[in-house]
């Protein structure tokens, strides 16, 4: 068998039955199959402990592991309040082997505990594995703080390209867990080692530009994950003055203004309430400003290549708090989104002219991302970009590839 995907969409108030149907749907979908590993992953209306016992009862052969999320595009369509899956057949992959923990944050060890736990099952030393024949794909739960010191840890074991995401849940930020073989995991990790039997690669893709403009993060606290000053100035009005605007003071003490209850509430205005350009630059206030963190995000720039360490936040008194610990002395590069569609369908075009065909993809593509989507008008474009591929991509809340980032798309893309 080839790879295959499939969805489900049940919405009753009932969760635990809604994760029952769906996986009984799926398994209808894959009836004939013969998976040897099933990733999958589901929206906030299904009970997470009956969905990982559900798909492991329905593929008792197959590795089932997945996560939360918080919107899912498959079958050509961006999609949201879905289970979707994506079989794996042996055909597919020379090798899959998948491995869990939990209580990873803080853990400086964990990584090391699944490096260990995949050489037990498999005989096979990650710091030992060539780049070119093995990928590898992480699932982290969202709400974890501190994913990226796992991530970081992995790659200072192995040279294998990791890639993948942190689980979300629609902008509640509430429950993020990620499953593996019948087991709902918080503040826990999965990861899974594959060996294609064809070609891959690997793709981190984001749709901003660079401005030329930058700022140095001279007061900062990593713990907190808050910028407190920009070249000695408070963080927050020299953002707003970096990106043309001036910040209207005196609502500093007020209670953190943050682009999570953006997230949350966006799907209802369909589009970003941002005051006119005329009046904004006049002045403008923090809830404008926190909107305006989406469209001039903060990234470093690596190699010509911007990687987003987007700000969530205003914080009291002035200060920035980000998704990713900041660190003191670094300068942060303003970039500036552009459009959404193009910036993606040129990117995969240049990895299937790299792989000569395409036959899936797997990843996730940041909530911020769908946001964008909305706003530039362009949702049905961007799932119809990956029409004619087996694609199972969630909405995260970070990237994974070297680090965690956001504000990007991670994918794996088989030949």
């Amino acid at each position: 068998m080839g790879f295959d995907t499939g969805y489900a969409k049940f919405t009753g108030e009932d969760r635990e039955d809604n994760a029952r149907r769906a996986v009984a749907k799926l398994r209808g979908d894959f009836q004939g199959l013969k998976p040897i590993s099933v990733f999958f992953f589901a929206a906030t209306n299904y009970d997470p402990l009956v969905l990982a016992r559900e798909f492991k009862t329905a593929f008792p052969s197959a590795q089932t592991w997945g996560c939360a999320s918080g919107g899912e595009l498959t079958k050509g369509a961006m999609r949201r309040q879905t289970v979707t899956a994506m079989a794996f057949g042996p055909d597919d992959l020379e090798m899959i082997e998948v491995v869990s923990a939990s209580g990873c944050d803080r853990d400086k060890a964990a990584a090391d505990r699944l490096f260990a736990e995949m050489a037990g099952r498999t005989g096979l030393n990650m710091g030992d594995l060539d780049f070119r024949e093995y990928v590898g794909f992480l699932l982290l739960d969202g709400l974890a703080k501190y994913n990226d010191q796992l991530v970081e840890r992995m790659g200072e074991l192995t040279d294998v390209i990791i890639g993948g995401g942190c689980a979300s849940d629609d902008g509640l930020f509430r429950k993020t867990p990620v499953f593996h073989d019948g087991a709902a995991l918080d503040n826990g990790a999965v990861f899974a080692l594959m060996k294609p039997s064809r070609g891959f690669a690997f793709l981190k893709t984001q749709n901003v530009e660079p401005t030329g403009k930058s700022l140095v993060a001279t007061w900062a606290d990593s713990n907190q994950r808050i910028i407190w000053e920009f070249d000695e100035k408070p963080a927050l009005p020299a953002f707003a003055e970096a990106i043309g605007f001036n910040l209207i003071n005196g609502d500093f003490d007020q209670k953190e203004k943050s682009v999570h209850e953006l997230l949350h509430n966006v799907f209802s205005k369909n589009r970003l309430a941002a005051e006119p350009e005329s009046v904004a630059r006049e002045g403008i206030t923090v809830d404008a400003l926190v909107e305006k963190m989406i469209e001039w995000p903060l990234a470093l720039i690596i190699g010509g290549e911007p990687y987003i360490r987007v700000a969530v936040a205003a914080a009291e008194n002035g200060g920035i708090r980000t998704y990713l610990p900041p660190i003191e002395g670094l300068r942060y590069s303003i970039t500036r989104t552009t459009n959404l569609i193009e910036s993606t369908r040129n990117a995969l075009d240049r990895k299937r002219r790299e792989l000569g065909s395409l036959s899936a993809v797997m990843g996730c593509n940041c909530m911020l991302r769908q946001m964008i989507a909305h706003t530039q008008n362009s949702v049905r474009e961007y799932g119809e970009l990956f029409k004619d591929v087996n694609a199972a991509i969630l909405d995260s809340y970070g990237e994974v590839y070297v680090s965690v980032f956001s504000q990007s798309t991670s994918l794996i893309l088989f030949a």
